[in-house]
């Protein structure tokens, strides 16, 4: 049994929320629709194929170099935009438009290569590959860098060496641009997915209720988290009113983008809610976040989320805590709790400056002092109240995701973001689950046309906005994929199927539902995460290679490694997980 711990703060001391009166509960009895959150509208930020630059001797000096880049034109008819012939970016500090005029560096007018004269710091790059050079050359690696697509490894890229690539830059050759990463030179331990009892345990930091081990009041517990979150100073609401609300969703079906979510009222109360209640003082007591059930099982960096840094900036990706529930008898449950933070940088410079303080984290000892006071300057960046002032609550989480199937008898994934206005301002409420489609639409005609139509974003509403798509909840049936025999062609059945909540954690990664698993720590994790190959699971062929630790090693390498004119033909990652 979990060990009653005392209350550190009297609720009373702390401002009450001018509408919670009694149970928060009582508030959504009968108010089952939930509007699916308000997306703020960004430009179209078309995606380069391939980059190249080539050295010239401009005469007028307006640059040493002429800078491309091929685009797909399909990319603005699917966005419902006429190609254009200039593309406006933001890199190293230069604006820059790329033309596709035949003008002012480009070669050919509409031929889809888009240029522009520009000033390129070469002996930058040549110090990028003599860096590969070295590394390679000292754990007896080829000349060779691995090639991802999508979360796939498709190959290697065989690249020249630093003197090759001096001779070729001086002789005028289009030299091809893209990142440098080593995953090698990463520790995905320290930088990437941290789940070292050292880290996860830390007794400053974290908090077990089962033991008493730790700080209630710790800087990576539950209870700081959402604490910073509710910021009652601004908002009003308190954090015990804040988390109530949150576990109400499960006490009631939920209208969630005209899909209704079925209610797991008996699993979330004799599960959580109850013990919960009975931990904080008896049947009915406000909630003791001394005694929250919630276990840290990892730290995540995803600044592979980010996007496209040639555009100046904006999105620096996500950092994540991962927490494991435990029941009353402190058992893990099948149940994980994921805070999905947004990071926002304003400046390729700032974007890298940010990874490299996770790749830092790589050369120091894990789970030390000086790690863990790193790791938390890192962190505290995001999580702590008004960190995104223009956001709901100050906050910058940018959603929190379940993963259970310890309330029901299904896998279900659900995801809540803070309302920003409504009644239920301030508090989290329950959000269609990012590009994936309602699980009654697998096998559907309407299905079948989505994907046909090559649109990359899974709408609310398709065909039309007033018909219902997205879901308001991934219910995930064993070894469950996306499918339809009539979608064409079939590469596009898989990028849906892997970009959904659903299918990425089960079939089509050969997934038991979970990446990171509830149950022992240091946490075990998914052949998704450190290494499988997946037949596909709708055709048996192809084989599908994954190892998405690997990639993301390869990424951040990449990233802080190399000049923002390199990250020119990077994709952004069409899956949120």
């Amino acid at each position: 049994m979990r060990k009653n711990i005392p209350k550190k703060l009297d609720n009373n001391s702390r401002p009450r929320h001018a509408s919670i009166l009694g149970s928060v509960a009582v508030m959504i009895t009968g108010l089952a629709l939930a509007l699916p959150q308000a997306q703020a509208e960004k430009t179209f930020q078309p995606e380069a194929s391939d980059a190249f630059v080539q050295m010239i001797n401009d005469k007028e000096q307006r640059g040493n170099a002429i800078l491309s880049a091929v685009y797909d034109p399909k990319q603005w008819h699917i966005n419902g935009e006429k190609l254009p012939l200039n593309q406006k970016l933001f890199i190293d500090g230069q604006p820059i438009i790329l033309q596709d005029d035949g003008r002012n560096g480009d070669k050919e007018r509409g031929d889809n290569v888009f240029s522009a004269i520009v000033e390129f710091n070469f002996d930058s790059l040549i110090a990028e590959y003599k860096r590969i050079e070295n590394f390679q050359k000292n754990t007896s690696k080829e000349n060779t860098l691995l090639h991802f697509e999508n979360r796939k490894i498709v190959g290697n890229t065989k690249i020249m060496s630093a003197r090759e690539l001096t001779i070729a830059i001086k002789r005028g050759d289009v030299i091809p641009l893209f990142p440098l990463g080593v995953a090698a030179a990463i520790d995905n331990e320290k930088s990437l997915l941290i789940r070292d009892p050292g880290v996860v345990q830390d007794p400053a930091r974290t908090f077990d209720i089962c033991t008493g081990a730790g700080n209630p009041n710790g800087i990576w517990t539950f209870k700081h988290l959402v604490t910073e979150m509710a910021n009652t100073p601004i908002t009003g609401v308190t954090p015990e009113d804040f988390v109530r609300m949150w576990l109400s969703h499960w006490e009631n079906s939920q209208n969630i983008n005209g899909w209704n979510v079925t209610d797991r009222n008996a699993g979330i109360r004799n599960q959580v809610i109850i013990p919960w209640e009975n931990a904080s003082g008896g049947p009915g007591s406000p909630l003791d976040l001394d005694q929250s059930p919630f276990q840290l099982l990892s730290i995540v960096n995803r600044v592979d989320l980010r996007e496209n840094l040639t555009y100046g900036g904006g999105s620096a990706g996500e950092g994540r805590f991962v927490f494991q529930v435990m029941d009353q008898n402190c058992n893990p449950m099948q149940f994980t709790v994921i805070f999905e933070y947004g990071v926002e940088k304003n400046s390729c410079g700032t974007v890298k400056n940010w990874g490299q303080s996770w790749a830092d984290l790589s050369s120091m000892v894990l789970g030390s002092p000086a790690y863990n006071a790193a790791l938390e300057n890192i962190t505290e960046t995001f999580v702590r109240a008004n960190a995104a002032p223009s956001k709901p609550n100050g906050s910058a989480l940018n959603q929190l995701r379940t993963n259970e199937i310890a309330l029901g008898n299904e896998w279900e994934l659900r995801e809540f973001v803070i309302a920003g206005t409504g009644w239920n301002q301030h508090f989290l409420k329950q959000n269609t689950v990012s590009q994936t489609p309602d699980t009654s639409l697998n096998g559907s005609l309407a299905l079948q046309s989505f994907v046909n139509s090559g649109a990359s974003t899974v709408p609310l509403g398709f065909p039309t906005i007033a018909t219902p798509f997205l879901g308001g909840a991934s219910a995930t049936p064993f070894n469950f994929f996306w499918d339809e025999a009539g979608i064409a062609p079939r590469q596009a059945r898989h990028e849906l199927s892997l970009n959904t909540c659903n299918g990425c954690h089960a079939g089509e990664t050969a997934t038991v539902f979970t990446h990171i698993k509830p149950g022992s720590i240091p946490a075990a994790l998914s052949g998704f995460m450190t290494g499988i190959t997946v037949a596909d699971p709708a055709d048996g062929a192809p084989d599908r290679t994954f190892n998405d630790l690997l990639r993301r090693a390869t990424d951040l390498d990449g990233l802080v490694n190399s000049n923002c004119f390199s990250q020119l033909p990077v994709p952004i990652l069409k899956s949120p997980h």
